[in-house]
């Protein structure tokens, strides 16, 4: 009976310690989040890129240089 009680302090002790050791360590700072980009599609094809990727003429974004006006004669397919 006593090594029962001796095994039962010794683990009130044990959980004691490990929960106050645990509760002393800082908790891990997470990074913020990047800000959404601005979605814009391509006159051409119709495509949906951001607008950091996108190349921009006369207000309007294309997705590549073949699709900038002049560069073919293909109208944009619905």
């Amino acid at each position: 009976m006593k090594y029962l009680l001796l095994a039962l302090v010794i683990g009130i002790a044990w959980h004691l310690w490990r929960s106050k050791r645990v509760a002393d360590t800082p908790a891990p700072q997470r990074k913020p989040l990047p800000q959404p980009e601005t979605m814009v599609h391509c006159e051409r094809c119709g495509v949906h890129l951001p607008q950091s990727d996108a190349l921009g003429l006369r207000g309007r974004y294309y997705c590549s240089a073949a699709h900038l006006p002049g560069a073919t004669d293909t109208p944009r397919q619905p």
